[in-house]
């Protein structure tokens, strides 16, 4: 039965309040910036925290800076929420603003924007990327949009910095690749020229077994991201900048193996989000799409953690080559919850959902305002709501209403 994702129900469609890790889940609550449609960037910015019912419990508003509205918005250890844009923001629970800072302090450089991710490192210091306009010949010919990443103090002072154009070696680019990217100045989409890398994600290590048994390159401190364009994850050393491990790159034209089944789960296509679990191991959103030098293309999405030390993928979760099953090209993200399961989201349907280990959706939630970029599930307790609701056996909501979990996705085993 063919249907379209509008004819789909909104709100919670799925919810098992047994097998879920019950709490607070942060929700964009406007679809793109539209002066034409009277939807204002105060809008887009708008974020909604909603309960295990759907039921918007309280608001915020992020940062107003910037007309696309943020591209970020979470929870902090300290209980502050931060967001991006053309500037960072620091804000508590009723939206007085902590601390802000503007991405052209530097007096140097063209303001960009602060873009995808940002981290509070200490109670002082963020981690930030903006995109520099570069010239580097040993890279291109073409001028780079260079992913830039800096750590900032909260008086505006930056105190360690990285580009991505001084360690192309290290990427591990085929020949064939650097080639492409010399010529092109990289980039997938009209308007990224130059964007040969496109980082997406700032991700400092924590505490891990991997550090405490002798491996130094994941010394907690050091600092995980991802290149979508470059189709990888990878570790940079804080200490020296250096690309110390990296996962999911190959040449699908230099590796003709991959026609057949063997090693087909061993690399990314547009990845985002990935984030190094307490047991050592790393959570990524694999978009697929068709990234890469040159592209490599799989039409749809997968959840996968992976033993960072053998490059095995410990769990896959994804809706097999149906695209219309789970399919985010451009964006998502992905959070390991206490109990286990898993929180994503099929970010360009606007589509939240919990997974448990064994591939059952537990809870799912449908924005009635279209997509997003990124979601977080915030724990009862760190909400200092009036009257919390920790009572979800109440919801009267049937297993599936209508499509979109039971017959349009299915499950990649743990391998």
């Amino acid at each position: 039965m063919n249907r379209s994702v509008l004819d789909w129900p909104t709100g919670v469609t799925v919810y098992h309040p047994d097998r879920c890790y019950n709490g607070y889940t942060l929700v964009h609550g406007r679809g793109p910036w539209d002066p034409v449609r009277g939807i204002s960037a105060e809008q887009v910015n708008r974020w909604h925290l909603i309960d295990m019912k759907g039921q918007v419990v309280h608001a915020f508003y992020g940062n107003p800076a910037t007309q696309r509205g943020s591209q970020l918005f979470e929870r902090v250890a300290n209980g502050h929420y931060i967001s991006n844009g053309a500037s960072i923001t620091e804000q508590d629970w009723d939206g007085n603003i902590a601390w802000s800072l503007s991405s052209d302090f530097r007096e140097d450089a063209r303001p960009t924007g602060f873009h995808h991710d940002i981290q509070k490192t200490s109670e002082h210091t963020y981690l930030a990327m903006v995109a520099d306009r570069v010239d580097a010949p040993q890279v291109s010919r073409v001028t780079l949009k260079d992913d830039h990443i800096m750590e900032i103090t909260s008086e505006g002072e930056i105190v360690w910095e990285w580009w991505g154009h001084h360690h192309l070696e290290e990427f591990g680019f085929s020949d064939r690749a650097k080639q492409i990217i010399f010529e092109t100045g990289g980039g997938q989409q009209p308007g990224q020229d130059g964007d040969w890398l496109h980082l997406n994600t700032l991700h400092t290590l924590p505490d891990n077994p991997l550090y405490y048994q002798g491996d130094t390159r994941f010394k907690p401190g050091n600092i995980l991201s991802c290149s979508r364009n470059g189709n990888q994850i990878f570790i940079i050393e804080k200490s020296t900048g250096n690309i110390v491990w990296k996962w999911g790159y190959l040449d699908q034209m230099e590796n003709m193996w991959l026609n057949g089944t063997e090693g087909q789960n061993q690399y990314l296509v547009g990845p985002h989000d990935p984030k190094m679990l307490h047991n050592g191991n790393i959570l990524i959103y694999d978009n697929g799409g068709g990234t890469g030098y040159p592209p490599i293309n799989r039409f749809y999405t997968r959840l996968v953690e992976i033993n960072p030390v053998s490059g095995e993928v410990v769990w896959e979760y994804a809706a097999g080559p149906q695209a219309s099953k789970f399919l985010s090209i451009v964006t998502g993200g992905v959070q390991r919850l206490p109990n286990g399961n898993t929180l994503s989201l099929d970010t360009d349907k606007g589509r939240i959902f919990e997974v448990t280990w064994e591939g059952e959706i537990v809870w799912e939630y449908i924005n009635p305002r279209g997509g997003f970029y990124r979601t977080q599930r915030i724990a009862y307790p760190d909400c200092p709501l009036d009257s919390p609701d920790p009572k979800p056996a109440d919801l009267p909501v049937p297993d599936h209403l209508g499509l979109p979990v039971s017959d349009t996705l299915d499950y990649c085993p743990s391998l």
